[in-house]
């Protein structure tokens, strides 16, 4: 299990190490806008709608019979881009490429995983939380060093060192015990577990397109916090989500109670982001914001992949996994799109936030739709191997 615990944390530490550097070196180096940062985060954020196509590759065509092949390969070539970035990267487009790139290779290598791990949650091990608390401890332990090491050390070695941990795991897969693959029928089998799935995706699309505000927000605590105390509100967005990921098989509410309470702390969130905008504290409120808003993503994210796992057909649990992760990424996307119009409509800028609140107030009265949509209700009509769930 070690090999798949290791894999979750370098997903986790790859873009979480990297992502101040980036941020930063975006903003202050290659100019972007607040409606470009948002824009950006969509298209690198593009490779992960496609996982279902990755899925089938790797159902279809195991690597001499194993899926770990693909993990390998997609942790060698993250690791190359990001030796090469700061050599290759000068302007907007190509650092976008590299972006978009590595995010690809990444989404290969966690589509491989995933079906690794489903095929072991479908055999009664339970270890679904545990791979995702993983992911937050490595999230955890690259927030608390990126602030410091970009401060201190620089854009170009934050970068570069980003590539140990996925090189590392190139050779660390193969440790796993995988059993030989036989491929089977894949999409027939998938499509029709996805389709009994759809009042779970339809809740899923109501969930990503509510505004997440941290991109347009990130400009407003640029002007009063350094990137040291930006790496601690990482922290604590990291450390709340490693808790409950940790607590989560012992906490007795799942699925639809974990669901109401992760939409009203997502609208506590954006109630904070507004309070930071007309004055408050920035760094203890964002703080606090993150802590909320680690621990509702993961009472949110938790309960649907655990879900999914259960009922993924044999042969076919890449796909199908892959089917319903990349519709979360879809929304999750497009979401990320309509707020950048809406940015970019309202003519904020780094310099000019006279429209933020109105933005903020609106994010707020979005906030409340899922509401409209009772987990409970949106779970009853669904029947999986001629059960209710």
């Amino acid at each position: 299990m070690f090999a798949l615990y290791f894999a979750y944390a370098t997903y986790g530490f790859v873009f979480a190490f990297s992502g101040i550097a980036i941020q930063y070196t975006l903003v202050d180096y290659f100019g972007f806008t607040p409606a470009q940062i948002s824009y950006t985060a969509g298209i690198i954020s593009s490779p992960w709608m496609l996982k279902p196509l990755y899925g089938i590759i790797i159902d279809k065509f195991p690597l001499l019979g194993y899926r770990r092949g693909y993990v390998s390969l997609g942790a060698f070539f993250t690791g190359v881009l990001y030796v090469f970035m700061p050599s290759v990267a000068h302007d907007k487009v190509s650092v976008i490429a590299c972006l978009t790139a590595a995010s690809f290779y990444v989404c290969v290598a966690d589509v491989a995983t995933d079906s690794l791990v489903v095929q072991l949650v479908k055999r009664g091990h339970n270890i679904q939380s545990y791979c995702w608390l993983c992911r937050c401890l490595g999230t955890l332990i690259a927030t608390a060093l990126s602030g410091v090491a970009f401060e201190h050390l620089g854009y170009e070695f934050v970068i570069r060192s980003t590539s140990i941990s996925p090189f590392m795991l190139s050779v660390l897969i193969w440790e796993y015990h995988e059993p030989m693959q036989t491929p089977g029928h894949v999409g027939a089998p998938a499509l029709r577990a996805v389709w009994r799935m759809r009042d779970l995706l339809l809740f899923i699309a109501i969930m990503g397109l509510v505004p997440e505000v941290s991109s347009v927000l990130f400009f407003v605590l640029k002007r009063d916090i350094d990137p040291v105390a930006m790496s601690l509100v990482d922290i604590c967005g990291a450390l709340f989500s490693a808790m409950v990921a940790a607590a989560y098989n012992h906490m007795k509410c799942k699925d639809r109670t974990s669901w109401t309470v992760a939409i009203w702390l997502n609208l506590v969130c954006t109630v904070l982001a507004l309070a930071i905008l007309t004055g408050a504290p920035p760094l203890e409120y964002a703080c606090v914001r993150a802590a909320l808003s680690g621990i509702g993503g993961m009472l949110y994210v938790l309960p649907v992949v655990i879900l999914v796992a259960k009922h993924c057909p044999d042969s076919a649990e890449s796909t199908t996994y892959a089917l319903v992760m990349a519709w979360m990424n879809a929304c999750n996307i497009f979401g990320e799109f309509l707020q950048s119009v809406v940015v970019t409509a309202l003519h904020i800028t780094e310099q000019n936030y006279k429209h933020i609140l109105g933005f903020l107030a609106c994010a707020i009265v979005m906030s409340f739709v899922p509401c409209c949509f009772k987990p409970g209700n949106i779970m009853a009509p669904i029947r999986l191997g001629g059960r209710h769930i």
